[in-house]
């Protein structure tokens, strides 16, 4: 189920793995006043920035039937609040 989201980063927790180019985490993105949504990141994404406070737009698709949710790209919003 792919879909947009757009919203600010609220929290980032991302890492590289041992000495690789390979990263994993999440980052939470609050897309309305009162819902958040938590999003796997990881060598596969795509990413202007991780960091907290940017605007962004985020392409989503979800792992299988797992429910888990990954940002395939992360695009920064300029000139929004």
């Amino acid at each position: 189920m792919e879909r947009v989201l757009v919203g600010t980063i609220v929290a980032s927790m991302v890492e590289r793995i041992g000495e690789s180019e390979l990263i994993t985490g999440f980052i939470t993105i609050q897309i309305d006043e009162d819902e958040y949504v938590q999003l796997d990141v990881g060598s596969y994404t795509e990413y202007d920035t991780l960091d907290e406070g940017n605007k962004v737009r985020v392409e989503v698709d979800s792992l299988g039937e797992t429910g888990i949710l990954y940002a395939k790209k992360i695009t920064l919003l300029h000139g929004l609040s």
